[in-house]
């Protein structure tokens, strides 16, 4: 039986005819509307992409995606006690921070690495070599379970290094959640994280590194915001936008490009401070359907001083329930298809493109930052975001509309300092209204 046999078909006249009634006169175009990435239509007929696609989890036959924590090895039993009340708890792969190579066997007592994905930040070059020389000592044939990462170039545009030294790390994660949390438009989070994945790439090359170990060798971190259908269009956008930057020097399929997700914290507020498990269940579908390969939801306490004792579970939970009972780690790709979702993921990929190509004009990305090009664009964008904000046409709610008459005003009022030539993340909550 033939479903479509069912249905009579529609002209595309016809489809505008009922959509104009039912918008009761007003024109079609009344329903387009104006976003950072210019005036998008969402009404679409046989809409055809015009950039290639990359497809998600080919390494794999379903959506399932890690979901993940992150951990300080500041206090190495504490850790160790947190990351094993995470994993009972349903989380399967941690990141671990500030870590010292000594107290990574103590941190990773009965953790089983076989089946936990681990992933340990090195912050400089002796660091990297002595979590390596620990962990092959602790796990001598589980290389391959476990990887030490680092970010030189986003240690050092975040004014935490002094120096760029590449050669810090041998695992690249560019993590672009730097320019999503400074306020970045999403043409520049991606511009900008392909311009230092490029970096990251030409480096290794120019070192006699092999194409596909080199491609291998790096990973996307990148925030989550809440505009729902246009952070799905982002993440498949990065795909797209890599695939074509890497197959400039090789077979660019040949190699699958991993990407990590974490919920925004720009969008986080602490007034009506649970409104941000909302704002976490939102960026967590979009990052799902997108087809992320990792994803960690920041706590929703994380704004706050006072810690909430449920606010690290109910992360967790967010992304079990969209598992366990919504399923979406059944189906692959799921936004494939939608004209809507199609239309803004070209948008996307045009307007990315074209700053990479801007970027690159001034010698690649740590020039372009060393100019000051990087750090002002986030600016610009940042300070649109607040006026925006303060104007109620970028809403959180509970914050800037409709607060919470009855709740004690705990926020941290801050003026960010758009003088700083450094990179710097911020909460848009911290933006004082005056009455």
């Amino acid at each position: 039986m033939n479903l479509f046999d069912s249905y009579s078909s529609a002209t595309e006249k016809e489809w505008k005819d009922k959509i104009t009634s039912d918008l009761k006169g007003a024109p079609i175009e009344s329903l387009n509307w104006e976003s950072e990435l210019g005036t998008i239509d969402p009404v679409l007929f046989n809409y055809k992409n015009k950039y290639i696609r990359i497809p998600s989890k080919t390494n794999q036959p379903s959506n399932a995606w890690v979901i993940t924590a992150s951990f300080s090895g500041k206090n190495p039993k504490e850790c160790n006690s947190e990351i094993l009340k995470s994993l009972a708890g349903g989380v399967n792969g941690i990141l671990l921070y500030d870590t010292k190579a000594s107290d990574l066997e103590l941190i990773l007592k009965e953790v089983m690495i076989e089946i936990i994905a681990v992933r340990i930040f090195s912050s400089n070059a002796e660091n990297n070599t002595n979590l390596k020389t620990v962990m092959h000592s602790l796990f001598p044939d589980k290389s391959e379970h476990y990887q030490i990462i680092g970010d030189p170039i986003g240690q050092y545009i975040s004014g935490n290094s002094k120096t760029i030294d590449i050669a810090a790390a041998t695992n690249f994660e560019v993590q672009a959640t730097k320019y999503g949390n400074a306020g970045g438009s999403i043409q520049h989070q991606l511009g900008m994280a392909i311009a230092q994945g490029h970096e990251y790439l030409v480096y290794q090359l120019e070192n006699k590194i092999p194409f596909e170990q080199a491609l291998a060798n790096i990973s996307f971190k990148l925030s989550i915001g809440n505009s729902y259908f246009a952070e799905i269009a982002k993440v498949k956008a990065l795909r797209s936008l890599w695939y074509t930057v890497a197959n400039e020097y090789g077979d660019a399929t040949s190699v699958y490009t991993t990407i990590h997700a974490v919920t925004a914290t720009l969008y986080q507020s602490n007034l009506d401070i649970h409104n941000n498990l909302l704002r976490g269940s939102t960026a967590s579908m979009a990052a799902i359907i997108a087809g992320a390969d990792t994803l960690e939801v920041t706590p929703y306490d994380y704004p706050s001083k006072e810690k909430r004792n449920d606010a690290d579970r109910l992360a967790k939970n967010i992304q079990l329930l969209l598992q366990e009972e919504s399923y979406l780690n059944q189906v692959k790709n799921g936004s494939d298809g939608s004209y809507y979702i199609e239309q803004l993921t070209d948008i996307i990929i045009a307007k990315s493109w074209d700053y990479f190509k801007k970027v690159e004009a001034l010698g690649g990305f740590i020039n372009a930052f060393e100019k000051g090009k990087i750090v002002a664009d986030l600016h610009s964008d940042l300070k649109t975001k607040i006026t925006n904000f303060k104007n109620e046409e970028l809403i959180l709610l509970g914050t800037n509309r409709y607060p919470n008459a009855n709740e004690k005003n705990n926020e941290f009022y801050a003026e960010y300092d758009f003088n700083n030539p450094f990179i710097k993340t911020y909460r848009l909550s911290q933006v004082k209204i005056e009455a």
